[in-house]
């Protein structure tokens, strides 16, 4: 499945993979040059991440989170912030200081946490050990259960405990992952 798109004087390669059950859910993963498309769900209701990949370094940003069918509450990322995960050197980093409104909840953060990582994966080899998360906002206990929640689905721990006020500015939130090798048995 592949179309070429001809777009002023470059050439942009979209193809679309099979759909993949799994730890993800059902999602579609779509190739546009050197970046990829996650969805889930539909145009209309449903959620989009864009995966960038860069010699070691990945990228993911939120494109659609639809969570009704009243505009008014999806997803928007002038009004309602970014949602940006950087993955590089085995730790995931995000910096949830530019968020205004939060429209997305844990399940759009694991989707897009599972999304940066499996390309990350995929790209170098590496698995990730860490992650760092700063906290910026007067939701500050909401968004650190979110990310808690989001990040446990996706196999990190956390020995941080809430803020302790609803207000907090530069809260790091520290998630660490086990990652266990097969043992390698000489015979």
């Amino acid at each position: 499945m592949g179309a070429s798109v001809a777009t002023g004087a470059s050439v942009t390669t979209i193809k679309k993979s099979l759909p993949d059950i799994g730890h993800g859910g059902n999602y579609v993963v779509t190739h546009k040059n050197d970046q990829l498309i996650f969805a889930w769900g539909r145009e209309d209701r449903g959620v989009a991440i864009l995966v960038s990949r860069e010699k070691e370094a990945i990228a993911a940003s939120l494109l659609r989170h639809n969570v009704t069918s009243s505009e008014k509450r999806h997803y928007n990322a002038k009004r309602d912030g970014h949602l940006d995960i950087l993955i590089e050197d085995e730790t995931v980093r995000i910096s949830d200081i530019n968020t205004k409104r939060h429209r997305y909840g844990s399940t759009v953060l694991t989707r897009a946490l599972f999304a940066a990582m499996r390309v990350y994966a995929a790209n170098t080899g590496k698995r990730i050990k860490s992650a760092i998360v700063e906290i910026s906002s007067t939701q500050a206990k909401s968004l650190y259960h979110c990310y808690v929640k989001a990040f446990r689905k996706n196999g990190f721990n956390t020995a941080e405990k809430e803020p302790a006020d609803e207000h907090a500015d530069n809260f790091m939130l520290i998630f660490t992952r086990y990652v266990y090798n097969e043992p390698q048995i000489n015979v």
